[in-house]
């Protein structure tokens, strides 16, 4: 049997914070006892927390993204061995209400998206060699803007994992030919019913 140890620290200060940090807790037995998706979730913050050289902060990852951003395309910059430009916005060249913002420009086949993300969904994308679902659509709409884009790099980097704080997951266009023409297709369906009623109106 293993004799509990109590560590000396008032509850809810730094202190108490910081040796949380990594623990399953009360309230972590409850996610492990969840739904998969929260288990999941749980499983990846705690592997942060044990990876992580800073504490979480309430820092947004938009905030932190473009905190950060500069530095991670110099990331990619030295380990692609590539110049990457900058571009402020890019519109489809037959239809200027369609456009983008790349974070980066390596060349007119191929851009970069940079994602600054949590650290538990920053190894969560390493581990599992997947973009967060949520940015497929961004990236697939690249694809609907440029018909001359045939690579996105998504840049993952998070400096507080030092051993592995950048990595990239390519999105190819072959690969999502019929997504893209679905897209597409709703969004001249979308600009279409834009364009009716501003007619009725205007």
């Amino acid at each position: 049997m293993s004799k509990a140890k109590i560590i000396d620290v008032e509850q809810r200060t730094e202190a108490w914070h910081h040796a949380r940090l990594g623990r399953i807790t009360g309230t972590g037995l409850k996610k492990i006892l969840g739904t998969p998706k929260v288990r999941d979730g749980y499983f990846y913050e705690i592997l942060a927390e044990r990876l992580s050289v800073e504490a979480s902060s309430e820092e947004s990852a938009m905030d932190r993204g473009v905190r950060l951003e500069k530095e991670a395309v110099e990331y990619y910059e030295k380990n692609q061995g590539v110049k990457v430009t900058a571009a402020g916005f890019i519109e489809r060249g037959d239809n200027k209400w369609v456009g983008y913002s790349p974070d980066g420009i390596v060349n007119e086949h191929k851009d970069i998206e940079v994602k600054c993300l949590s650290s538990a969904n920053h190894l969560k994308a390493f581990l599992t060699n997947q973009i967060p679902e949520e940015y497929i659509p961004q990236g697939i709409h690249a694809f609907v803007v440029n018909d001359d884009l045939g690579i996105r790099d998504f840049v993952f980097f998070d400096p507080r994992i030092t051993v592995k704080p950048f990595f990239i997951i390519t999105m190819r266009r072959s690969e999502y030919e019929k997504e893209i023409a679905e897209a597409k297709a709703l969004v001249e369906e979308f600009l279409n019913s834009i364009n009716k009623s501003i007619a009725e109106i205007i």
